[in-house]
């Protein structure tokens, strides 16, 4: 009976051996700091903002890579060899990035220095050929578990690892949005993998068996995918991320399988501010209590590296240049005046609408007359990007919803309520200002002004409801057929309307899905779409009787 028990005590400790020899186990205790930011959309350049002081609103020269530099550097002689510096994607977009291709944001990004990145959504922009060679000139790697491609040229490593000088390992895995493909335009030979949580999976147990003591997440999937993340994948000690543009004044501990924690945080958008992350981990796990996130803003009192404001200086001197250089020719005359955008169908206006609807891929889209500036007739002839930028020049994004059609006709009788009858008494604390009236696509409407408009106080309160709309229908496939009050219809719209702006209590009670693309690069892109070539004639999808 003695010796059956040493066999199996024996057993025991040889089983126990095996599987601790064949399942890594966590490292060393120690700390790791990881700087960085999110989301730049090519603002590399400082400029002017609204703050407020003691209270007061004023007006701050803030934001910018120079400013950026500086912290992240101070940050980095504290402790010297022990701090990653990271950024979470969408560092390009718009203007520059059209006419450099990532060329300007790099030549900040670099001289910081940058040690590893992932690419959000924007830096598909211009497609595959220029990603390709955006991955080419960064001197940092860029990395990404759940991109997928065919092109040797955009193809990229999952993982990154380093080690610190205090000897702590740090493994990186980067995570890309699942909606890419919607976004923007990635072309056929790259796309987006969905299932987040398995790719993460395999990328922990891989730098678990690389003796990485410290797992980081970047990512640009917005913040309630890191949440989902954080609750459903152990392993992960901290996400640093992206997409969302959420401003963290405090980090955020979710706790996952088996009681998991990891720490999350995101810094802002606009090179508005760094994010530092100082990750202590002890017996394997997050010590929340030595773990923290501090949120640094980019005031007008953080000084500027200036040897970063001589390295992207050339390019802020060519960009105004090329803003008017041609990028399209207006066919004819386009009118954006006040009286026509917003009081009637607008040629402009059409395209406009129908470019974002396009973009969207969505039943409908609505752009609020009060969103198209210039107050113009813009002439026949060439078109820049400062064209562009004169009509749009907000920077609202792309939003896209789901409505029923009892939800459209109500969103048309706030556009008709911005309209005045002839004898119609137009008290604007009770009705939709001008700017609301909406120039659309997918729809043709017909509004009746001597019929009662939508009262809506300035509170979006709706006092009683309109009854100018006569009739809806919605276009498809060169076919039109009557809205359906219970149907579900999907919808795109800027931020602003989407928002709730301009008495839009429909869209305030929503929830919107963002794409943060701006309006500016919705035209943009609408007229690459059509060769350079803006021609548009209004085709009678709103009839305004009086």
């Amino acid at each position: 009976m003695k010796r059956c028990t040493v066999r199996v005590g024996k057993l025991f400790f040889v089983l126990m051996a095996i599987m601790a020899f064949s399942m890594p186990s966590w490292g060393k205790d120690g700390t790791a700091t990881i700087v960085g930011f999110n989301d730049m959309h090519g603002k590399i350049f400082s400029y002017e903002a609204t703050v407020k002081v003691d209270g007061e609103k004023v007006k701050e020269d803030v934001g910018g890579i120079a400013r950026i530099a500086s912290v992240i550097r101070e940050i980095k002689s504290q402790s010297p060899g022990n701090v990653v510096v990271a950024q979470m994607g969408d560092t390009v977009e718009g203007p520059l990035f059209f006419f450099f291709h990532g060329k300007a944001e790099l030549a900040g990004i670099d001289a910081i220095p940058v040690d590893v990145g992932i690419p959000g959504n924007h830096e598909f922009d211009l497609g595959a050929d220029v990603f390709g060679q955006f991955v080419r000139t960064a001197s940092f790697p860029l990395i990404c578990a759940n991109l997928e491609t065919s092109r040797d040229d955009c193809e990229l490593s999952s993982t990154w690892t380093i080690t610190l000088e205090n000897g702590v390992k740090v493994g990186f895995f980067g995570l890309l949005c699942t909606e890419l493909a919607s976004l923007t335009t990635p072309g056929p030979d790259i796309a987006a993998g969905q299932d987040l949580i398995a790719v993460s999976e395999k990328c922990v147990e891989d730098l678990r068996e690389r003796g990485c003591d410290v797992i980081v997440a970047l990512t640009h999937v917005g913040i309630d995918s890191d949440r989902k993340l954080a609750e459903s994948v152990s392993g992960i000690h901290a996400i640093l991320g992206g997409h969302s543009h959420t401003v963290m004044e405090s980090p955020e501990v979710v706790e996952g399988p088996d009681g998991w924690k990891t720490m999350i945080g995101q810094a802002g958008a606009m090179a508005r501010y760094v994010g530092s992350m100082t990750v202590t981990v002890k017996e394997g796990k997050l010590d929340t209590e030595k773990s923290s996130w501090k949120l640094i803003e980019m005031r007008q009192s953080v000084p500027k590296a200036q040897d970063i404001e001589i390295a992207i200086k050339p390019y802020g001197d060519e960009l105004k240049k090329n803003l008017s250089k041609k990028v399209g020719t207006f066919v004819s005359d386009m009118d954006a005046t006040k009286l026509v955008v917003r009081g009637r169908e607008s040629a402009l206006g059409d395209y406009l609408a129908d470019g974002l609807r396009r973009k969207a891929g969505t039943d409908v889209a609505f752009v609020n007359g009060g969103g198209i500036r210039g107050d113009r007739v813009f002439p026949a002839g060439e078109i820049s990007y400062n064209t562009i930028m004169e009509i749009f020049p907000w920077g609202n994004t792309m939003q896209t919803f789901s409505f029923t059609g009892a939800e459209l006709r109500e969103v048309m009788e706030i556009s008709a309520s911005a309209l005045k009858g002839t004898g119609d008494e137009y008290d604007p604390a009770v009705r939709a200002p001008s700017g609301a009236f909406l120039q659309i696509s997918g729809l043709k409407v017909v509004l009746d002004l001597t019929k009662a408009p939508a009262l809506i106080d300035n509170d979006s309160k709706l006092l009683r409801p309109g009854a100018r709309v006569l009739s809806m229908e919605i276009e498809r496939a060169g076919e039109v057929f009557p809205i359906e009050d219970d149907k579900i219809y999907t919808v795109a719209t800027y931020s602003w309307t989407g928002g709730g702006g301009d008495k839009y209590y429909p869209f305030a009670r929503k929830k919107a899905v963002e794409s943060y693309v701006t309006d500016s690069d919705v035209l943009a892109e609408t007229i690459r779409h059509t060769a350079g070539i803006v021609e548009k004639s209004k085709d009678g999808r709103i009839v305004v009787k009086k």
